[in-house]
């Protein structure tokens, strides 16, 4: 029964036919879903290794935004440098991994699926991705070039700041990571209008209701300043503006389907 599951798990998302999936039996699913599952750890495992090993440039790469300040950057114990190679080993592994898992996460799932099914988690899928990668974008080299350096401006007359290396890469990791979840928000209304909890009326209807949780959210989110504020909230209400007029696609072309 293993090198049947192992088999199963070998092969292609797409290629796995509905019938031979339905003749599968549930130790066979469960063979399939272990093996993928492990390749799934080992392959975390590996990026994690070359995340930590490639730590050094990483960390050039994002403490670039106040390197032209000349701010020193400061530890605070011997285990500070390795917890932060650690963290980052993390974060690389999490982040280069997530497509790894959701191709395997889709090769268990899809042969249970209808083409129009299949079909519409590619978009999502595809779709995520893209936005992640704006929102990374969008933080990286518009947002935290001219937040931070503006903050440190603000530092008292007669104190002498240093940054903490883990304190301070903590701050611009997770602010990037907010971005990268912030920008899946059209992608999470487009679902529910196409699943048919959501109109475009009632996206028009509480375009102010949303703005205002959008400015909350992004305020919960960013650095405490007006300027992170507004370059994370400007772009999503601007997302939404285009949200609603994409809706009216989607409904307009669900209904063509449907009267096919």
């Amino acid at each position: 029964m293993s090198n049947e599951s192992s088999e199963q798990a070998a092969v292609e998302p797409d290629e796995i036919p509905d019938d031979q999936a339905a003749r599968m039996t549930f130790t066979g699913h469960l063979g399939e879903l272990r093996d993928r599952m492990l390749r799934c750890c080992i392959m975390l495992v590996v990026l994690a290794i070359i995340g930590y090993v490639m730590s050094s440039p990483i960390v050039n790469a994002v403490k670039q935004p106040l390197e032209d300040a000349g701010l020193e950057w400061v530890t605070l114990s011997p285990l500070e440098p390795f917890l932060v190679k650690l963290k980052f080993a993390m974060y690389t592994a999490v982040v280069l991994g997530i497509p790894y898992i959701a191709w395997n996460v889709c090769g268990f799932v899809f042969p249970g699926l209808r083409p129009k099914e299949k079909r519409a988690v590619k978009i999502i899928m595809f779709g995520s991705a893209g936005l992640a990668i704006t929102g990374v974008m969008v933080a990286f080299f518009g947002v935290f070039p001219l937040v931070l350096p503006y903050l440190v401006q603000m530092t008292p007359e007669g104190v002498t700041n240093m940054l903490r290396l883990n304190e301070t890469l903590s701050v611009i990791i997770k602010g990037t990571m907010g971005f990268a979840l912030a920008f899946q928000f059209p992608l999470v209304v487009f679902t529910l209008i196409y699943v048919g909890i959501l109109e475009p009326a009632q996206l028009k209807e509480f375009r102010r209701h949303a703005i205002v949780g959008m400015f909350v959210v992004a305020m919960l989110l960013t650095p405490p300043d007006p300027i992170s504020l507004m370059l994370m909230a400007g772009p999503l209400v601007l997302l939404y503006e285009v949200s609603i007029w994409v809706s009216y696609l989607i409904v307009r072309r669900k209904a063509e389907a449907e009267g096919e």
